[in-house]
């Protein structure tokens, strides 16, 4: 029987709560038909390390402890994976099952991230920044002068051709 000091008293049903705190001990559920899950919001960043944000990043989250979870997301064009709705736990009158805690992982090209892949406690919704060792290279900055020298050492070479043909038909 429930006490005056219980936040849920759970009958007959079941509950699934996210993003809301409350004191776990002060739960309780009737029988092994009615049941509580607890979930949570987890957000993932990703940015270089002068904190650009790097879009297109692959994110996978799994759970440690029952991997029943295991799923991959891309971040969007501010380097987010936003909205990700993690079980903490599941209970009944007699029997409590942990999700907690998740393993990300973040991958991106050739790049290093600090402290990934990391271990997460998902016990509140939360936001994980990933930064990179190294700023991400810009793509005009790095391969536009290389395919404009390339471009040009084709072009010369097809000129010079085209020379050599009209000099042998003469």
């Amino acid at each position: 029987m429930s006490n005056v000091n219980t936040v849920f008293s759970i009958a007959d049903s079941y509950f699934i709560v996210a993003n809301t705190t409350f004191n776990k001990s002060r739960v309780w559920i009737s029988n092994s038909f009615s049941n509580l899950t607890v979930r949570w919001y987890l957000h993932v960043y990703v940015e270089d390390s002068e904190g650009t944000p790097i879009p297109a990043a692959d994110v996978r989250v799994k759970d440690n402890e029952n991997g029943t979870y295991d799923e991959n997301f891309t971040t969007d064009s501010n380097g987010y994976v936003r909205w990700i709705v993690i079980k903490e736990y599941w209970r009944n009158n007699d029997t409590i099952i942990y999700y907690t805690p998740y393993n990300i992982t973040v991958n991106y090209s050739d790049l290093t991230f600090i402290n990934n892949p990391r271990d997460t406690d998902m016990n509140v919704s939360k936001t994980e920044v990933f930064t990179a060792t190294t700023p991400v290279p810009e793509f005009d900055s790095i391969f536009i002068p290389l395919i404009i020298t390339i471009t040009l050492i084709i072009l010369f070479m097809k000129n010079n051709k085209i020379k050599q043909k009209r000099r042998k038909r003469k």
